[in-house]
């Protein structure tokens, strides 16, 4: 029998303390949540954030919150699209609100098989770098 093996990233934002915990303070906090110890309402003090499954460009893990560059080259068509790691309609992907018509741009599926993007360059997260969000599109 062949068994598959899915291994899940996650890293917490403490709101409050202002710092991404350590592994096993995350791993303490989610076994906390989940046998009743904290309460909806103690876990809206972090930020649960999944790694994507794969590394950018310089091979730094990816996870949901990150502020990334991307780099989209499609139909003859060339951009760099500013935003954040989000997911939406099933999908990874990049959302930047203030990005017109259409503020969530998927990624391919056969980027996301490749396991490593050469579109993708991280340049911060959305916690310790959030005026790097509030940069529209155009000035990239």
């Amino acid at each position: 029998m062949n068994k598959m093996n899915i291994k899940i990233n996650l890293r917490a934002w403490d709101k409050k303390a202002k710092r991404f915990l350590s592994n096993s303070e995350t791993l303490k906090i989610l076994l906390a949540e989940s046998e009743g110890v904290l309460s909806e309402k103690d876990m809206e003090r972090y930020d649960i954030e999944q790694h994507i499954g794969i590394p950018d460009v310089n091979y730094n893990d990816l996870y949901a919150g990150d502020i990334v560059l991307y780099h989209d080259f499609t139909n003859f068509y060339s951009s760099d699209i500013l935003g954040v790691i989000s997911f939406a309609d099933g999908s990874w992907g990049i959302y930047n609100e203030n990005r017109p018509f259409n503020p969530f741009v998927p990624f391919p599926f056969s980027e996301v098989m490749c396991f490593t993007s050469k579109k993708l360059k991280k340049l911060g997260n959305i916690h310790q770098n959030p005026e790097m969000i509030e940069v529209k599109n155009e000035s990239v």
